[in-house]
């Protein structure tokens, strides 16, 4: 894949209009003829201008692409030893739409080598594969690190954090607190409490509260409990509203 194919790819994640990428040898001012060139992109029926005048985002996506072509190129042009390389991300999603987001992901994984990608993204996370997790906390001075134990997990386990957790509520990996509950009320109005309770808003307060459309608890809890975020079940007085089988699989979960 040539270099103007890698760029190409740029509108595809900023644009559902089919556009064009362009490299200009000239410099926009005649002083700095010597010094640089400037690329250009525009989406169709649209002047083109220079990476410098756009966005952020669509200039450290163009960066992402462009390191991506540099490291196949690398791969297809080694002798000898192999190139292995190592691609470190922070924040790649930063000024970028939440549908840009997850394109972006696709677009990392095309690149050869290890890639490590630090995100505050939802969307980021929810494209990424469970086991490559490694989630980051404050504990007074030290930064602890932790992941998800997959050995104990069958593959209707995985699909159940990544279907019901991870697509849909991909915030939770960054809250201080989680509160699980059953349905639309406790989601209405527990929010309202909670800040008349403490006087504040409960984003404010790093809490999240968890809608689970039922009893389908066990997938947030194995995932809470992995990383270290404190969770509680908010349930009502209904029979069997926290079922046995459930009580002895979170038993399970927590340590000794």
């Amino acid at each position: 894949m040539g270099s103007t194919s890698h760029l190409n790819d740029l509108y595809k994640t900023v644009s559902t209009e089919k556009g064009d990428v362009s490299i200009t040898p000239l410099a926009r001012h005649l002083r700095d003829l010597s010094r640089d060139m400037d690329i250009s992109f525009r989406t169709r029926d649209a002047q083109t201008f220079p990476f410098a005048r756009h966005g952020m985002g669509t200039r450290s996506l163009a960066a992402v692409l462009i390191f991506r072509a540099y490291s196949n190129w690398r791969q297809r042009n080694a002798k000898g030893d192999a190139v292995h390389s190592l691609l470190a991300l922070e924040e790649s999603e930063a000024h970028l739409h939440p549908q840009a987001q997850r394109a972006l992901f696709s677009q990392i994984e095309g690149i050869p080598g290890q890639r490590i990608i630090s995100t505050h993204s939802p969307y980021i996370a929810s494209q990424a594969k469970i086991a490559g997790f490694r989630h980051f906390r404050k504990v007074g001075a030290e930064t602890k690190v932790t992941r998800i134990d997959t050995s104990g997990l069958d593959s209707e386990d995985l699909r159940k954090i990544d279907r019901l957790v991870l697509n849909t509520r991909g915030e939770i990996l960054f809250a201080r607190a989680l509160v699980f509950f059953e349905g639309e009320t406790e989601e209405q109005g527990l929010p309202v409490f909670a800040q008349a309770y403490w006087g504040e808003p409960i984003n404010t307060l790093g809490i999240s509260m968890v809608g689970v459309s039922g009893q389908a608890y066990l997938p947030f809890v194995r995932l809470a409990e992995s990383f270290h975020i404190p969770w509680y079940i908010f349930s009502d007085g209904e029979p069997n509203a926290i079922t046995q089988p459930l009580c002895t699989k979170v038993h399970r979960l927590l340590p000794d």
